[in-house]
């Protein structure tokens, strides 16, 4: 039992060290483990390196305060899930305005009032997503449950 520690140990050491060696980047990277990840070590050195870990919890004697701040952290995973706006959605695509514009069949000026204003209707959104090659899908979230709403 002791060596089988000592192993998970070297090995997510070995994953933080790998970890290091990345390139910087602006947006902050996740990296996911097994439950042997769910250590104050891993987690910590991860963290330190600007990731944001997804770990599965080690269950096994877990207790109330335990099981709370797990929540917790699930509860700031959801709030660090990246979200584009058309402009960044446009160029993960890597699409040029004027490509996009030529796609929908608009003017290159309508692509960059679009990408800087504050609200676009659904139907625009759609329209966008769609002439990308995807499909958008609209989804209410509750504390208990996932709801997927018709678009059209």
């Amino acid at each position: 039992m002791e060596a089988e520690v000592r192993e998970i140990l070297r090995e997510a050491l070995a994953k933080v060290e790998m970890l290091s060696r990345l390139p910087k980047t602006a947006r902050r990277r996740t990296v996911a483990g097994d439950k042997a990840y769910d250590t104050k070590g891993f987690v910590a050195g991860v963290r330190a390196l600007g990731f944001t870990p997804h770990v599965a919890p080690n269950t096994k004697d877990i207790n109330a305060e335990r099981r709370s701040r797990i929540d917790a952290i699930k509860d700031d995973a959801r709030a660090d899930a990246v979200a584009f706006n058309l402009a960044e959605l446009r160029r993960h695509r890597q699409l040029t305005q004027v490509e996009l514009a030529e796609r929908l069949e608009r003017a290159q000026a309508l692509i960059s009032a679009m990408e800087t204003a504050d609200d676009n209707l659904l139907s625009t959104v759609r329209s966008v997503v769609e002439s990308m090659g995807g499909r958008l899908e609209l989804v209410a979230v509750f504390d208990d449950e996932r709801i997927a709403i018709a678009t059209r």
